[in-house]
């Protein structure tokens, strides 16, 4: 949710520019963690392995 807020001008970063694309993506990802239910393990680790592996992606892209 902070990212989102980051991205999307609520909160300030001096060195991040206002993007709505990221603003809507980060929202997005915090949506799909709050909304997993736990009561199938499984499927719940499974989804958060991959919302942590996206995430982790975009941190290797913006290095290029």
């Amino acid at each position: 949710v902070e990212l989102s807020e980051v991205f999307g001008g609520i909160k300030a970063l001096s060195r991040v520019k206002k993007s709505e694309n990221l603003k809507n993506w980060f929202a997005q990802i915090a949506h799909e963690i709050t909304s997993i239910h736990y009561g199938n393990s499984v499927v719940a680790g499974r989804t958060l392995t991959q919302l942590v592996q996206v995430v982790n992606l975009i941190g290797y892209i913006s290095l290029i």
